[in-house]
């Protein structure tokens, strides 16, 4: 944990991501004892995706981030970078092109981050492995039709 926390902190500093943060939290929470580690990493990473949809919506506002606009302008951008360009800029293209899909992905983000996710806190724990494939999933296409970065 203490190699850990020594990463974030020379990453965090170096580059400004947030993306380390769930390793961080989730590595902490690994170090209580063994009946509360898991539910404690699993409630870490369940509020670092609740405070980034709530995020999006503090920025761009429930209409904002429903739009097809904002999806499309997003993928269009990623689409066009030289450094950070998606894996599948066809996927992205058809997606950022197509309103009805480009609003379905940001209506699905914000769904999974606000709802899904955080209510598998309080699921069976035999289907909590639900939380890891959607979000597999999520950053899967995000890598495709985004980017990878």
């Amino acid at each position: 944990a203490l190699a850990v926390s020594g990463y974030h902190l020379v990453e965090s500093s170096a580059t400004g991501r947030h993306g380390e943060f769930p390793l961080l939290y989730c590595v902490w929470a690994m170090c209580l004892p063994a009946p509360y580690a898991s539910a404690a990493s699993l409630g870490a990473a369940a509020h670092f995706v609740l405070c980034a949809g709530a995020a999006k919506l503090r920025v761009g506002g429930l209409r904002g981030w429903i739009s097809p606009c904002t999806m499309s302008t997003y993928l269009q951008i990623y689409r066009s970078s030289g450094s950070a360009p998606p894996l599948c800029p066809n996927l992205s293209r058809a997606i950022g092109t197509r309103a009805w899909a480009a609003r379905a992905a940001g209506v699905g983000t914000l769904a999974l981050e606000l709802f899904v996710l955080p209510g598998l806190l309080l699921a069976p724990p035999r289907v909590r492995w639900l939380g890891w494939l959607l979000m597999l999933f999520l950053h899967l296409g995000i890598g495709l039709a985004m980017s990878c970065q």
